[in-house]
């Protein structure tokens, strides 16, 4: 049996137009889901977001947890500006750290 080559799709939405949309998306009940379990596992104090996009993940967590610091890493620098204005709006840019990688 011989093994068939894996073609990578891109999975950066580095469009404005992509980055728009993903934030645009009503993901709020999964988001919200997800952060409770993070909670209920005992996720404390710092944490690390990787493709973060708009940073809905990191900004829930800090409201759930006032102590908490996110480092939010994404590929996409247009979805990092989206995730920039996010946090920005939420007053939360000493809690949460945005990384291009």
């Amino acid at each position: 049996m011989s093994a068939l080559a894996r073609v990578l799709e891109p999975e950066a939405m580095d469009t404005a137009e992509e980055a728009a949309s993903y934030d645009a998306m009503d993901n709020r009940a999964n988001n919200a889901a997800f952060v409770e379990r993070l909670f209920a596992l005992g996720a404390r104090g710092r944490m690390l977001d990787l493709g973060t996009g708009p940073a809905h993940i990191p900004l829930l967590v800090c409201a759930r947890d006032g102590a908490a610091h996110v480092t939010a890493l994404d590929l996409a620098h247009h979805m990092l500006r989206v995730a920039r204005r996010n946090v920005e709006a939420a007053g939360l840019a000493e809690r949460v750290e945005l990384v291009a990688r």
